[in-house]
């Protein structure tokens, strides 16, 4: 298992296991999962006319009003939940700098440019390159020492695990 230290500001050496690919697909997919349960209120509230054809700019207006919350998802659950979306808090796992810090907004926005979530405003074409990223980002994190992404490593952060994989009990710490 893969672990960081992290020196805190009382000069105390702090471990983290580093979060692994399934944890972070896993995080992705309850993500994704809110967008659907999202995408679905939004086609009973809007109509599905309007979310798959865009006939004029009005209607291209509503359709980024639409999206844009979710294209924002991302970043803006990173900067003010401190390193983690929904998913990354359901499966306890959370993005901070290299140095243990929570990442600032230079980072959150690094790592939203490369995982190209701005993609679904436009086209089906960019839909597939976007899937396509994220191919790449995964074989990059099974490659990479601290199980980084591209935008990970453009931007400085890594993804610790915050809930502790060892459950320890009374007697194990009685026995020490």
């Amino acid at each position: 298992m893969s672990t960081v230290n992290f020196e805190s500001s009382q000069y105390v050496s702090v471990e983290f296991s580093l979060a692994g690919t399934g944890q972070r697909l896993l995080a992705a997919m309850i993500d994704m999962a809110v967008f659907l349960i999202y995408f679905t209120v939004m086609i009973a509230f809007f109509g599905d006319s309007l979310i798959f054809s865009v006939s004029n700019y009005a209607d291209f207006f509503w359709l980024l009003l639409i999206k844009a919350p979710w294209i924002l998802y991302n970043p803006m659950c990173e900067y003010f939940m401190h390193g983690q979306t929904l998913g990354k808090y359901i499966v306890g796992i959370r993005v901070v700098t290299m140095n243990g810090d929570r990442p600032k907004l230079k980072e959150v926005f690094t790592r939203w440019i490369f995982k190209g979530e701005f993609l679904w405003i436009s086209t089906s074409m960019m839909i597939l390159i976007w899937l396509g990223m994220g191919i790449v980002s995964i074989a990059v994190i099974g490659l990479s020492t601290y199980k980084q992404r591209l935008a990970d490593v453009l931007s400085n952060t890594i993804v610790i695990k915050t809930k502790l994989s060892n459950m320890y009990q009374l007697k194990n710490l009685l026995s020490i």
